[in-house]
C-alpha cells in the first residue's frame, strides 16, 4: 500500500555523521536511468490526496494509520528532546499519522525541489531551451578554505556545461554550484509562485520571520504547542545570521504526493524529476536499513543543527512516501540513526534494529556510529549515548565532478551545509547556506 511519511525534528546534536560513497557518474537527465529501480513513469500509479489538518485542538498526534506503524514510531519518538514534525499518510487509502505537520523548519536544501519544479516548468513551456548551457561562474565555487562542492571540482569554474548535468547535479547530489547556476535562471519570487502552484502553501525563499504577516505561525491542531515555540525560536535565532528559507512537513508532503501524481508541473516533468532523486547520492538516512537494492527517489538537506531526508520508498505494496525532517537536535548524528528508523517502518521492516543494535554493530549504521573501542561496551554505548562515540567526520556520498574526484578523507566542517557524499571518500561538501544571498540577484 503506498505511505506518506513526513517528518520534522528540531533537536540539538552535536554528533557528525558519516556517508558511504556512491559512485555512479550522471548522464543527461532526459535519459537517466534510475540507479535503484524506481518507475520511470510518474503517473498512473496512485493519485495521491493529502487530507485535510484534524480539527482537534489537542497536541497529541492524530492517528488513523496502521497501530502497528504508530505505535512503533510512537515507540521512538518517545521522550525525544526536540520538535519532530511528522505526517505519514497512505495515498491510496487517505489514511494518516501526523504531528507538527504545520510548524516551521529550516527548509536546508529541500528548497532545490521547488528550484527543480521552476526550471523543468521554464524549459517545458519554451522559456529556456531543453538543449541550453550554462557557465559554472567563479563565484559560485567555495573558497581555498571551504569544503570542496559535491560535484563540481574547481577546475571546472568557468566551464559551460548543459543544463541537463546541472539539474542532475543539483538533484542528486545537491552541488551548490550547481544550484547557483540554477538560481542565475530565476528569483526568489518566482520560487515562491511555483511553491504556491505546487500547493505549498506554507514554503518561502530568503525570508525574516519577523517580517512575515503570519508569524508566529497558528497552531492547526496536531502541533505540541510547546513544541511550536520552541521551533519558532530556533528559526527566530538562526534569521540573526540571516534570511532563512522555510517549509513545513505539509508543504514537503504535498510535493511529494504530487510527484507521485505526476503533477509537479506535467507529467513529463515529475517523471524526470522522480529519475533524478532515484540516483541520490547521499545514502546514510533511507536506504541504510533497508534491503539492497530497495527503489526509492530522495532528497537530502542539512544545515548545523538541521537533518532531512525526504521522498518516495518503493515496497512490495507500493511506494510509500517519507518525508524526515530535522531541526535543533542534540546531536546530529542520532537525529541520522533515527531518520534510519523511520524510514524501515515506513518500508515495513521487521524487526526494525534498534539504535542501540547500531552502536553494538556500527557497520550497520551507513559509518554514523565508530566502532567501539576495545575497551567499550556495545551495551555501555547504546545506554549511555553521548554523541562522543560518533565519527568525527562526515563523508558526503555526492562525487565532484564527471571529470575529476576530490581529494579523500576531509575533516569534517560544521557550517550550514547540506550532507553530501563525494568520491572517493567521506567529506561534508556545503550545499546550501539560509544566509546566502541569491547569486541571480
Amino acid at each position: 500500500m503506498p505511505i506518506v511519511l513526513a517528518i520534522a525534528i528540531p533537536l540539538y546534536f552535536s554528533g557528525t555523521p558519516t556517508l558511504r560513497a556512491n559512485p555512479s557518474a550522471p548522464e543527461e537527465s532526459a535519459s537517466l536511468k534510475s540507479a535503484q529501480g524506481a518507475p520511470s513513469d510518474a503517473t498512473g500509479i496512485f493519485t495521491a490526496t493529502p487530507t485535510s489538518p484534524p480539527d482537534s485542538e489537542t497536541p497529541t498526534p492524530s492517528a488513523t494509520f496502521e497501530p502497528a506503524s504508530v505505535a512503533a514510531i510512537d515507540a521512538l519518538l518517545a521522550e525525544r528532546e526536540g520538535v519532530y514534525g511528522l505526517v505519514l499518510a497512505n495515498p491510496q487509502t487517505g489514511a494518516r499519522y501526523s504531528r507538527n505537520a504545520d510548524v516551521p523548519f529550516l527548509a536546508a536544501s529541500l528548497y532545490k525541489l521547488v528550484l527543480l519544479a521552476d526550471v523543468y516548468a521554464a524549459i517545458d513551456d519554451g522559456v529556456i531551451a531543453a538543449d541550453a548551457e550554462l557557465t559554472l561562474e567563479p563565484e559560485y565555487f567555495p573558497g581555498p578554505d571551504e569544503p570542496v562542492d559535491s560535484y563540481y571540482d574547481v577546475a571546472s569554474a568557468g566551464s559551460v556545461v548543459p543544463i541537463s548535468d546541472v539539474l542532475y547535479a543539483t538533484g542528486a547530489y545537491s552541488s551548490n554550484v550547481a544550484a547557483y547556476a540554477l538560481l542565475s535562471l530565476t528569483d526568489d519570487a518566482q520560487l515562491e509562485m511555483m511553491a504556491r502552484r505546487l500547493g505549498m502553501a506554507d514554503t518561502y525563499f530568503h525570508v525574516q520571520p519577523d517580517e512575515m504577516e503570519a508569524w508566529p505561525p497558528a497552531d492547526s491542531g496536531d502541533a505540541d504547542p510547546g513544541k511550536l515555540a520552541e521551533a519558532v525560536a530556533f528559526a527566530e535565532e538562526q534569521a540573526l545570521d540571516g534570511p532563512l528559507m522555510l517549509t513545513t512537513a505539509r508543504d514537503v508532503e504535498v510535493y511529494f504526493s504530487r510527484l507521485l501524481a505526476g503533477e509537479v508541473v506535467s507529467p513529463s516533468v515529475s517523471a524526470l524529476i522522480l529519475e533524478i532523486l532515484s540516483e541520490q547520492a547521499v545514502d546514510d538516512r533511507f536506504p541504510c536499513l533497508l534491503p539492497a537494492g530497495a527503489a526509492m527517489a530522495h532528497k537530502t538537506g542539512n544545515l548545523d543543527h538541521v537533518v532531512h531526508d525526504v521522498g518516495i520508498i518503493w515496497t512490495a505494496a507500493g511506494p510509500v512516501i517519507l518525508v524526515a525532517m530535522i531541526e535543533d537536535p542534540p546531536d546530529d548524528a542520532d537525529a541520522t540513526l533515527v531518520i534510519q528508523r523511520l524510514a524501515a517502518i515506513a518500508y515495513g521492516l521487521d524487526p526494525v534494529p534498534t539504535i542501540a543494535d547500531s552502536f553494538a554493530t556500527p557497520e550497520i549504521s551507513c559509518g554514523i556510529v565508530s566502532p567501539l573501542e576495545p575497551e567499550t561496551t556495545a551495551s555501555d554505548a547504546g545506554e549511555e549515548f553521548t554523541g562522543e562515540e560518533f565519527t568525527g567526520e562526515e563523508s558526503t556520498g555526492e562525487e565532484p565532478s564527471e571529470s575529476e574526484s576530490v581529494e579523500s578523507e576531509t575533516d569534517l566542517v560544521e557550517t550550514e551545509t547540506d550532507l553530501v557524499e563525494s568520491n572517493p571518500a567521506a567529506i561534508e561538501a556545503p550545499v546550501e547556506s539560509e544566509s546566502l544571498e541569491d547569486p541571480a540577484a
